[in-house]
């Protein structure tokens, strides 16, 4: 986000009129500082409103639709997905069923190169 012409245009040399390492570090932390209070502000605003609606007996807003990646992530090494997700069985049952297909068709590959090695080499045999 310091990157974004929109907060703070850090890699845009153009906003610093100076030279030096420490006049930069001084910018960064300004810019750094600035960006903190702008997300806290954010935040309490985001709060604010939400606390508004339930006053108001709204129902809240639909949470954002998670990216697939994050809705069907599942990390073998350590068991587990992504924040909030509740149905862990049934998420480590279709990645087991995945590897188990991965598995099947990388055999059935490995099997049909086997097959079909040798008939390439017969059909060079007799062409030449």
């Amino acid at each position: 986000m310091l990157k974004a012409p929109k907060y703070g245009s850090l890699h845009d040399h153009l906003n610093r009129q100076s030279r030096g390492f420490a006049s930069g570090y001084v910018f960064l932390t300004f810019l750094i500082v600035a960006l903190n209070i702008k997300q806290i502000c954010d935040f309490l605003k985001a709060e604010e409103v939400e606390d508004r609606r339930a006053a108001e007996n709204r129902p809240p807003r639909k949470s954002p639709i998670l990216r697939r990646r994050d809705r069907e992530f599942f990390n073998e090494y350590t068991g587990t997905l992504p924040g909030g997700v509740a149905d862990l069985e049934v998420r480590q049952e279709r990645a087991k069923a995945r590897r188990e297909r991965a598995s099947q068709v990388a055999a059935e590959r490995a099997a049909a190169a086997k097959t079909s090695r040798p008939k390439r080499g017969k059909a060079a045999t007799k062409v030449a």
